[in-house]
């Protein structure tokens, strides 16, 4: 049924999970990396950090597409493993939203556990610009909630 790849394969495995099995030992039976790997080593490549939705879409580019939750679960792991840490600057994401920067931290380096005061204005900056979005938002609301009010026809009780 199978050549002599079926290290790592139960002897009752279908013919589908054998080939599946295959398809995932890399040269030689090595088996490829795992995803948190693959994650860590992207960061490694970019010093100045990614955001997970960049981590997300660059591992899809090389390696085709995976949950999402997938990658915020193995950023956490890495995380707490002290391999990465966020920068202190957020990106915003296709909704709007502010997501963390992570960095890998290099073999035999130390995690920066400290927010210097540039980071922590960054930090702050970036919520004072979230929030003066909302604030836009609402504003032009109540305009358009103003304007609806005003085209409306006086209210007239029976018999006046």
């Amino acid at each position: 049924m199978a050549d002599d790849i079926t290290v790592g394969v139960r002897t009752d495995d279908h013919e589908t999970s054998i080939k599946a099995a295959k398809r995932i030992d890399g040269p030689k039976g090595r088996k490829s990396k795992t995803l948190r790997e693959r994650v860590f080593d992207l960061l490694m490549e970019y010093p100045e950090g990614l955001s997970q939705t960049e981590v997300r879409i660059k591992c899809e580019q090389r390696y085709g597409p995976r949950s999402e939750s997938s990658y915020r679960k193995r950023i956490s792991e890495l995380a707490d493993m002290a391999l990465v840490q966020r920068t202190g600057h957020t990106k915003i994401n296709a909704f709007g939203n502010h997501e963390a920067v992570w960095r890998a931290v290099p073999p035999g380096g130390r995690p920066d556990f400290t927010l210097s005061a540039t980071k922590k204005r960054d930090m702050r900056d970036a919520k004072i610009e979230s929030l003066n979005v909302i604030i836009q938002g609402l504003v032009k609301e109540i305009e358009v909630l103003r304007t609806k009010v005003k085209d409306q026809e006086p209210y007239e009780q029976d018999g006046e």
